[in-house]
């Protein structure tokens, strides 16, 4: 009988440390398993794709959302936009460039996903509402423009989505340091 308590207090320890683990590293947590798993939500449109903002102002249209260039930091992602010879946009980074002019045979893609797992924020307090959400996941938004030559375009947005009753909200809130385009990638 009191082997089966220790044992009990032992299980009933684990789960209380293991809780509080998560709540404490849970979005860490979320971010490292979002790595290697997303769970996709849907196919978005991509037109119209709307360059125009992406030169001046940073931003980009793809469908009906309008997305940020600002990485984690809100500072402008590392990227470099100019106009080539022909005075076509012309997106470089690390080294590598993408043109950004729609031509036959380009393929683009534009999905929303989400982190596989969610976290709890039991501690949040929101005072001008009263009202927190529950849980928290990550939101992801990935462009992928495809080239016929094989050129590609990679571009992904990370945003948070919040959980309040029996809703999630659309997935468009920020948060310093984990939020806004993580990666635009050319190969």
């Amino acid at each position: 009988m009191r082997r089966a308590l220790i044992r009990g207090l032992i299980v009933l320890a684990f789960l209380v440390l293991v809780l509080a683990v998560w709540i404490v590293a849970g979005r860490q947590i979320s971010m490292l398993v979002d790595r290697a798993k997303t769970v996709f939500l849907k196919s978005l449109p991509v037109a119209p794709l709307d360059l125009e903002e992406f030169f001046t102002v940073g931003r980009l249209r793809i469908g009906e959302i309008e997305l940020s260039t600002k990485g984690t930091d809100y500072e402008r992602f590392p990227m470099q936009i100019s106009l080539d010879s022909k005075r076509q946009p012309v997106l470089s980074i690390a080294g590598k460039s993408f043109l950004l002019a729609p031509e036959p045979g380009d393929k683009t893609t534009f999905t929303m996903e989400r982190s596989l797992l969610s976290w709890p924020t039991p501690f949040d307090l929101n005072f001008m509402t009263g009202v927190s959400p529950s849980w928290k996941r990550h939101v992801y938004y990935v462009f992928r423009w495809k080239k016929a030559s094989g050129s590609t375009l990679k571009m992904v947005w990370r945003y948070e989505q919040y959980f309040y009753g029996p809703n999630w909200t659309s997935g468009f809130m920020t948060r310093a340091g984990s939020t806004g385009l993580i990666q635009v990638e050319v190969s």
